[in-house]
């Protein structure tokens, strides 16, 4: 029997309520488990308030999951055309 593995990215967009338009979309890479999933949703979709609430504009970026750390960290930044 063959072992089998979980790899999964998600991407998180948060925007206020009543905006229309869509955020950045940001990206997190290479999580190996649902927990890990669950785990970096929850800290990326905090991160993203925290950063609108202080009135941060957030950039379309790709973002690794920090297992040890339980956090999220910038890989690249993806700008108009990459």
């Amino acid at each position: 029997m063959e072992k089998g593995q979980l790899r999964c990215d998600c991407n998180v967009s948060v925007r206020p309520e009543k905006q229309t338009e869509l955020g950045a979309k940001i990206e997190i890479k290479n999580m190996n488990s649902i927990s890990g999933v669950r785990r970096a949703l929850a800290f990326e979709i905090q991160r993203q308030t925290e950063a609108l609430e202080r009135g941060e504009k957030l950039q379309q970026e790709t973002r690794g999951w920090g297992r040890c750390c339980r956090r999220n960290v910038s890989d690249a930044h993806k700008g108009i055309g990459a």
